[in-house]
């Protein structure tokens, strides 16, 4: 796992080589802390979770892919990045749009995603919403990581 910065350059601080297949966003990524607070954090265990919760969302939407499935969309929907030539196989940083187009060609049109801080990392789900103007099966709806869902009353 590498990480990017905001110019789409790999992080100072990002493991790069053979090895490394993919990068997410890792610098000034805002996260949680004690009592309720945020604070803003780099690290390649900042993009790690951006993979994640790619995968969770891909998953969701598409609950019959199999996770090879879901790993192939993410890498396939990933932007090449020159900047990113010879310390990130294929150049690949990822792009949730791009994986979301490679799955029916008909990605989603967010028009609000919400999370729900007050019960954050509540035994270990994460709840989100997310609001649509599409026909996207997340409209309406709050999703775990866990890939359980509920509808929202």
């Amino acid at each position: 796992m590498g990480a990017s910065n905001q110019s789409d350059q790999l992080a100072s601080f990002s493991r790069y080589g053979s090895k490394v297949q993919i990068a997410a966003p890792g610098v000034g990524i805002h996260s949680t802390i004690t009592n309720n607070n945020y604070l803003s954090v780099d690290g390649t265990s900042m993009a790690s979770p951006m993979i994640a919760g790619i995968a969770s969302l891909l998953r969701t939407y598409r609950p019959d892919l199999s996770a090879t499935a879901i790993r192939d969309a993410i890498y396939n929907g990933a932007s090449n990045l020159p900047a990113f030539a010879g310390k990130i196989v294929n150049n690949r940083r990822a792009n949730l749009y791009n994986s979301f187009k490679l799955l029916d060609n008909k990605p989603p049109i967010f028009t609000e995603i919400n999370i729900d801080t007050s019960a954050y990392c509540l035994n270990n789900i994460i709840t989100y919403t997310v609001t649509g103007i599409d026909d996207i099966a997340l409209t309406g709806s709050a999703y775990s990581f866990d890939g359980t869902t509920r509808q929202i009353s």
